[in-house]
């Protein structure tokens, strides 16, 4: 879904996208970025702030990347609590890929530092070969040429703010920049920012680097990050309650 003033139009404005859901059991994300939406709709007549970036920028959105997992939790726990994180391809006998494990280039899929399994039946499997799913080929041939600036890429949990790299164990040359708009989105919630090696683990084959730098020819380089929304107890179900704060928490840093 595309947010602007002239929707159906494609205007030399600054790109942003939004997504959430690539690991199917992630839902306050995918609700994180829904809020997101309607209050740019809800809030253009009102807000000059909100009228300034539908004016001025093309605002994307993917609320679901991974429809096929989602499915799969409501089918088997249709009040929520479903635990699969993964796609629903089928692997040598076993189900599905983490799709945050298998984008690219190759070099970044298998990365020496490790940070997604070789197994099928891992719940972070990275599969076969980098963007082997169909789910971020599709991401990637989305992307591709749209020359976006900015990306967030909703995940939950932890109450972090991640960025690149997390295939490699040292910093991306723009790490000043990304420290830099890290900070000040987190000043606004409180969350952690860094790597994902800094602050969890190894990544590799994540959206986030691929997008970063990983096919520069027909990207450029977008800011992407890695927003983990809510805290321990709220884990990957939060009960119905913590649906807006949630979601309000991350207003800002969507606005910024």
């Amino acid at each position: 879904m595309k947010i602007s003033d002239n929707p159906d139009i494609t205007e030399n404005e600054p790109r942003a996208i939004y997504t959430a859901l690539t690991h199917a059991r992630e839902p306050a994300g995918m609700m994180t970025v829904i809020y997101y939406m309607y209050y740019l709709l809800e809030n253009y007549n009102t807000n000059p702030s909100v009228k300034y970036l539908v004016d001025n920028r093309e605002i994307w959105f993917i609320p679901c990347v991974n429809p096929d997992g989602y499915e799969f939790n409501r089918s088997t726990n249709p009040n929520g609590g479903g635990q699969w994180r993964k796609n629903r391809s089928l692997n040598s006998g076993s189900y599905g890929v983490d799709l945050n494990r298998n984008f690219g280039p190759y070099n970044y899929w298998n990365s020496p530092n490790g940070g997604s399994s070789t197994s099928p039946s891992a719940i972070d499997y990275r599969g076969p070969a980098e963007f082997s799913e169909r789910e971020s080929q599709a991401y990637k041939n989305f992307v591709v040429g749209k020359n976006f600036k900015t990306a967030l890429n909703y995940h939950t949990y932890s109450n972090l703010l991640i960025f690149p790299y997390g295939c490699w164990t040292y910093l991306t040359p723009d790490s000043a920049i990304f420290t830099e708009y890290s900070s000040d989105m987190v000043a606004m919630n409180g969350y952690s920012p860094g790597t994902a090696w800094q602050l969890l683990y190894p990544v590799r084959g994540s959206s986030d680097d691929f997008l970063y730098d990983g096919d520069p020819e027909s990207n450029g380089k977008i800011f992407a990050m890695t927003p983990e929304v809510g805290n321990d107890a709220d884990d990957f179900w939060p009960p119905q309650s913590r649906i807006f704060p949630l979601a309000i928490e991350n207003l800002g840093p969507n606005l910024y």
